[in-house]
């Protein structure tokens, strides 16, 4: 069962120390005095169910509980899984190629960035049997997902069948969604002999052309939404900053979307994590109908500088504000290592 039941707390990289991260409190606009005690020069690809997933050098995967790795604390817990589809290294007929010789800058920027999405259906220690751990992978975006305790490989969804390259995943009711960024949504089941890949909607939504970025999101009231979120270059064409987003609603028995301006008390979290939504009246300092975005590597880039693509977009006016007391020097420190959404797990306060 997915704890979306509590706001994220925002991890940014500290800026006395390479090795640490801090947490930003976004209800009381200010940093908690713990910190999380993981290397700085890993990038974390994705969270989901308060875990953190990053791709290792050998192209294994770890799964980091990051609450378990705050300062002074004893135990930590962390899972490894196989090997995610290294990509194959063409080497042509006659021409020597010497692994441990080659480019070192080259061969991180591949493993670092192997995974762009992730969700876990499931935390892998307190529910393992019911753990699927769903990726967006590789070159071309394609979907994979292993089963904890279950499977000792990874399994590619889609076989021979071209699909774009996939934006986002969402399990809902037992089942798993996707969409690429045509806006082709289809489901799928997580069983290597049976994956009964179905396209549910074709149905391309996107209202200009720019660059833009595509998210699912489950309501807490159990509405699908597709969140696309459009990008333009800033001042200068110095940066690439978020612009506008656009919502539409899942109509899933006459197989379209439905445009919303309205959320209710809800509002999301959007980024590099696995998307989510609150319920703003369990929370008074959080804003209702709003969606709190964070940097997105994979969409916007590294943005050279230190500019960090952050803030509340309010849904109803179409306005956004950075909003959060950071100051912005914080942000140098931030190059190819953005801040993320973590579902907390435990009382930080």
């Amino acid at each position: 069962m997915q704890r979306y039941n509590q706001v994220p707390i925002l991890f940014i990289p500290c800026e006395e120390d390479e090795h640490l991260w801090t947490m930003y409190d976004i209800m009381d606009n200010k940093f908690l005095e713990s910190k999380i005690n993981v290397s700085y020069d890993q990038r974390f690809c994705a969270s989901s169910e308060g875990w953190l997933v990053a791709v290792n050098k050998d192209y294994t995967v770890s799964l980091y509980n990051p609450y378990s790795m705050l300062v002074g604390n004893c135990n930590t817990y962390n899972i490894q899984l196989p090997s995610l589809f290294p990509p194959q290294v063409y080497i042509p007929p006659g021409v020597e190629y010497d692994l441990e010789n080659d480019s070192e800058d080259e061969s991180e920027e591949d493993f670092d960035f192997h995974i762009f999405k992730a969700t876990i259906t499931a935390d892998p220690l307190e529910n393992p049997n019911d753990c699927t751990i769903v990726v967006i992978f590789g070159e071309y975006f394609r979907l994979a997902f292993i089963r904890l305790g279950k499977d000792n490989t990874w399994t590619k969804v889609g076989g021979h069948r071209v699909w774009g390259a996939f934006d986002d995943i969402l399990s809902y009711n037992n089942h798993f969604y996707a969409i690429d960024r045509d806006g082709e949504f289809i489901s799928f089941d997580v069983d290597p002999d049976n994956l009964n890949v179905k396209s549910i909607t074709s149905e391309n939504l996107r209202t200009r052309v720019t660059y833009s970025k595509r998210y699912l999101v489950k309501l807490c009231r159990g509405d699908i939404l597709q969140v696309e979120r459009y990008l333009t270059w800033g001042v200068n064409n110095e940066r690439i900053i978020t612009e506008k987003f656009n919502v539409v609603k899942l109509d899933l028995e006459q197989q379209r979307w439905i445009g919303t301006k309205d959320l209710g008390d809800e509002s999301l979290f959007l980024g590099d994590n696995s998307s989510i939504s609150i319920s703003t009246s369990n929370f008074v300092f959080c804003q209702r109908n709003c969606i709190y975005f964070t940097h997105d590597l994979d969409l916007v880039g590294s943005n050279e500088g230190g500019f960090i693509d952050i803030g509340i977009y309010n849904i109803e006016t179409d306005t956004s504000t950075l909003h959060f007391n950071i100051d912005s020097s914080t942000f140098t420190k931030m190059f190819r290592r953005a801040p993320i959404w973590v579902v907390p797990t435990i009382n930080l306060y």
